[in-house]
């Protein structure tokens, strides 16, 4: 006869999850998706859009240049709502119906990664003890407008936290934001300490460097 086999190491690790006791002691980290990013992108520049057949269906618009007032188009009603509808179900489900985070045990210094929409859920182990190398804040520099009538660009600052395993794999615990450049490395040394592995901290501008970005 054939013996029964039990669950596998992995999901034995996994059901942990299942003790609210652990889900208690752990630390949440918030993360957006990617398709939780391009829904939020999408959901905002429908919304914007709808808007704007709106004002043009029920109000009509005034032309920039010539300063003249045209009449409403109420052919762009429809289209207004539908697409401002659109919007708000992407940012809807951007923010209420997807669920993205990590889980860091300090206890067993194991990191998990939990992904749910609606009813059904996904969940893996991302590290397990010994496995992470270092735990960094990452710096990302972006152009964009500055003083837009004086015609100018400004460098802007983005920083977010990222794990770096033994074999060379990385994984982001949090998202870019901007000037969050203390918020990030504070994160960063609270996760080395729970899971006992190197941190490396962004370093702070130089008042030199900062006033020729601008």
């Amino acid at each position: 006869m054939k013996s029964q086999a039990g669950p596998k190491v992995g999901e034995q690790e996994l059901n942990r999850l299942d003790d609210p006791a652990v889900v208690q002691r752990c630390v949440k980290l918030e993360v957006r998706s990617d398709g939780q990013q391009f829904a939020l992108a999408a959901g905002l520049l429908a919304c914007f859009l709808g808007v704007c057949m709106l004002m043009v269906g029920y109000v009509g618009w005034t032309s920039r240049y010539h300063q003249k007032h045209h009449p409403p188009i109420p052919a762009f009603i429809p289209f207004g709502w539908t697409t401002a509808g659109l919007g708000a179900a992407l940012l809807l489900g951007a923010f209420f119906i997807v669920d993205n985070y990590y889980l860091v045990d300090p206890v067993e210094r194991r990191v998990y990664r939990l992904f749910q929409f609606l009813a059904w859920r996904r969940r893996n182990i991302v590290f397990r003890d010994g496995e992470l190398q270092s735990i960094s804040s990452e710096e990302r520099k972006t152009r964009g407008p500055y003083r837009f009538l004086a015609g100018g660009y400004r460098i802007y600052r983005s920083y977010r936290v990222v794990a770096a395993a033994r074999n060379g794999r990385r994984e982001a615990f949090t998202n870019w934001k901007l000037y969050s450049l203390e918020e990030c490395n504070a994160k960063t040394v609270e996760l080395a300490g729970i899971l006992h592995c190197k941190y490396e901290a962004a370093a702070m501008a130089s008042p030199t460097a900062a006033a020729n970005e601008t």
